[in-house]
């Protein structure tokens, strides 16, 4: 490959330097979540393990064995992926479901200072799913006849705003009652 493959921070860890190999999602999920200092929801965990894992196959750089949807899958680095220069990616985002956000911690972040990032994250996936439910809206409009058919993106979307507003707006609480006198943690 003549580019430099982005990899995010964990799997360089974890493929690159340890070498992992033959490995399920779940091995995989659990040497995250160890490698990481931040604290993961289990399934979100999966889940994000699992998507870059399929983009990683879908590229040949890692293939598998066993059933598709098996807990059983193995995954094993292929002979492009030892010939293939990487490039670590250190994008570190909300999810947005709740129950799981990857900001980094270090040492020297105060709670609040971590409150500020998580809250700074979420506001920006909640911009991002209210103009996603303003195009679904636009497309209902447009498109009557296709109402049913994306209508249920539209509530995805309203649902998924709903709860990145109920993120914002705890976190807001807690950053105002801490600028109005509270101690820093």
């Amino acid at each position: 490959m003549s580019r430099a493959v982005s990899l995010h921070q964990h799997f360089y860890n974890l493929l690159k330097v340890r070498k992992m190999n033959h490995f399920t999602v779940t091995e995989f999920r659990d040497a995250v979540i160890a490698d990481s200092q931040t604290s993961w929801c289990k399934d979100e965990a999966r889940k994000f393990v699992y998507r870059r894992l399929l983009v990683l196959v879908r590229k040949r750089l890692l293939y598998r064995t066993g059933k598709k949807h098996s807990p059983d899958t193995l995954y094993s680095t292929t002979k492009l992926f030892s010939q293939t220069a990487f490039k670590v990616k250190n994008t570190i985002r909300a999810a947005g479901k709740g129950g799981f956000l990857k900001v980094q911690k270090n040492s020297s972040d105060s709670f609040l200072t971590v409150l500020q990032k998580e809250k700074v994250m979420y506001e920006t996936d909640l911009r991002f799913a209210t103009e996603e439910m303003e195009v679904f809206e636009c497309l209902i409009q447009r498109f009557p006849e296709q109402k049913e058919f994306i209508e249920p993106f539209f509530h995805e979307a309203k649902v998924r705003s709903a709860q990145l507003y109920s993120h914002v707006s705890a976190l807001s609480k807690i950053l105002n009652i801490n600028a109005n006198g509270l101690s820093q943690y």
